[in-house]
């Protein structure tokens, strides 16, 4: 195995879950009191220099992202599955559905990334960076992006990136989804998918 994940539930349907650029899998803890465990076996993944895949180091790609993941369950010997990707990891569910059409049986993406990427002005992308090493601007990051939510939020989510994350790896994965684009070879992709936006 090359990254980490952490499984939840052992129901007959399986769902890959995939964490964003700001935290690892632990970002889903909130949540997994109400998911169907019955229903479905849940894997959430930690990518490279995230969580407990933080000691693992790599090129921070979306092509590496589909690998690990589909490395992910071949371990698990899910033959089809269903993907889950927050905001970076929206381009990943589309890389992964294009690399393994005939397993994905749907896909969800939150405030998704798309397969065209996020291209970035100067202005833009110094912020960005700047907030891999910057505790200020990783707070402004947070208030941005969550609708100005209160400073404790700001502060928890500050220390969670500082202790689930590598420098490395934000950095490599703002280059993946900055300057990525796959979208035409996506274009015409049948794999059903929802697209949740805030």
């Amino acid at each position: 195995m090359t990254i980490s994940y952490t499984l939840h539930g052992d129901g007959p349907e399986h769902v890959l879950v995939m964490h964003d650029w700001n935290g690892d899998h632990t970002n889903y803890d909130g949540i997994l009191p109400y998911l169907d465990g019955a229903a479905f076996t849940y894997a959430f993944v930690d990518l490279r220099g995230y969580g407990e895949s933080r000691g693992i180091s790599g090129a921070y790609t979306v092509d590496e992202i589909s690998g690990d993941c589909l490395e992910v369950v071949d371990e698990l010997g899910w033959q089809r599955f269903h993907l889950l990707g927050h905001s970076m990891t929206g381009m990943a569910t589309q890389r992964i559905a294009l690399d393994a059409t005939e397993r994905v049986k749907s896909a969800i993406a939150v405030c998704p990334i798309s397969a065209a990427g996020s291209p970035m002005d100067e202005e833009a992308w110094g912020f960005f960076s700047s907030t891999i090493e910057s505790d200020d601007a990783f707070r402004g990051l947070i208030k941005f992006v969550t609708g100005a939510l209160s400073d404790q939020w700001a502060e928890v989510k500050l220390r969670q990136n500082r202790e689930t994350t590598t420098p490395e790896a934000r950095s490599g994965y703002l280059d993946m989804f900055s300057k990525t684009n796959f979208a035409e070879a996506v274009r015409g992709l049948e794999t059903p998918f929802l697209v949740v936006v805030g």
